[in-house]
């Protein structure tokens, strides 16, 4: 990923405030962005 310059990102639709609580908890090093109206996910 470091050769192509790529970056990870995660979409869920959980609330900021829970995806900052799961990412913590699981030592994410990646943004997890919240989509709680659901746009992205359909």
């Amino acid at each position: 990923m470091q050769e192509l310059k790529a970056h990870i990102a995660a979409v869920s639709v959980d609330s900021p405030f829970a995806n900052k609580g799961f990412a913590d908890a699981n030592r994410y090093n990646f943004p997890l962005l919240s989509d709680t109206s659901r746009a992205v996910a359909e």
